[in-house]
This record gives C-alpha cells, sequence and structure tokens, in this order.
C-alpha cells in the first residue's frame, strides 16, 4: 500500500501539532526555559514542518498519484489473515503465556502461523514442538531468562 505525500504530510502535519499543544500544557518546573514541555515542543515542531514541507513539495509538483494505492498482493486473502493473525497473536502471547506457560503458547502460535500458511499438518505439529521446546530451553535455561512457567515447563529439565 502506498499513501501519497500529501496525505503522509499532512499527518505529520497535524500530530506535530498536537504534539505542540500537549507539551505546552505540561505543567513548569521552577520557571525555566527547560520546563518539562521543551524537548517535546522541539520534536513537535520539527514532525509539524516535516509534515508540511513533504505536503507542500507534493502539492507543488501537482502530484497525480491516489491518495491510497493498494498493491495486488493485498487481494490475497491468506496474505491479510496472516497480517491479521500476527497482530493478534503478539498480545495473545502476553496474555497467555503466563497462564498456559511459554511452551504452550509458542506452540499454539507456531501452529496458527504454519496451518494459515497451508503447511501439512503433521509437519507443522513436529515444527511447533520442536521450535517451542527449543526456544524454551535456550532462553530458560542457557540464557537464563524467566519466562513464564506451565504445566509443560514444570516437567522440563
Amino acid at each position: 500500500m502506498r499513501i501519497s505525500d500529501v496525505l503522509s504530510g499532512i499527518v505529520f502535519l497535524v500530530f506535530g501539532l498536537c504534539v505542540i499543544f500537549q507539551a505546552g500544557r505540561l505543567p513548569s518546573i521552577g520557571g525555566g526555559v527547560l520546563s518539562p514541555g521543551f524537548f517535546p515542543s522541539i520534536l513537535g515542531t520539527g514532525l509539524a514542518l516535516g509534515g508540511a514541507i513533504v505536503a507542500g513539495k507534493a502539492l507543488l509538483r501537482k502530484a497525480t498519484s491516489p491518495i491510497i494505492h493498494f498493491e495486488p498482493w493485498m487481494k490475497d486473502g491468506r496474505k491479510i489473515t496472516t497480517i491479521v493473525l500476527i497482530g493478534l497473536l503478539i498480545p495473545f502471547f502476553a496474555f497467555a503465556s503466563p497462564l498456559l506457560g511459554t511452551v504452550t503458547t509458542s506452540f499454539i502460535i507456531l501452529m496458527s502461523m504454519m496451518l494459515v500458511q497451508k503447511q501439512k499438518l503433521m509437519t507443522s505439529f513436529i515444527v511447533s514442538v520442536i521450535v517451542s521446546l527449543s526456544v524454551y530451553l535456550l532462553f530458560s535455561k542457557a540464557m537464563g531468562v524467566p519466562l513464564p512457567v506451565g504445566v509443560i515447563e514444570r516437567i522440563l529439565p
């Protein structure tokens, strides 16, 4: 997907103005020049100016590209499903791993992704088990990273 420079510039301009506005609402500490809103104001100004320049240049060259252009691959349902699934499975890991454990949650995620990609069921199962266990053992046991523990992790060495 491509978004026109005019739209992108306007979005950054508005976002920069919102940052400046919010920075101005931060409380002043000690009445000095370097109040908590000083650096956010600088960043907001940069965003707003950059957005204005991008949008202005696009308008001056009379850009005729559509506001939003969808690429041909975006009509493939499986690819869109994969993108949406990734977006859903990341918070799923955060919420499910404390309840199910790292290995089980990782297995569910890997199995889901492989099945959406139309991999064979047995191949998906074997790869999901091996990768889930390997990642857990590498991070938890070899590197000492504390990971959520579930039923499976309690029986592992």
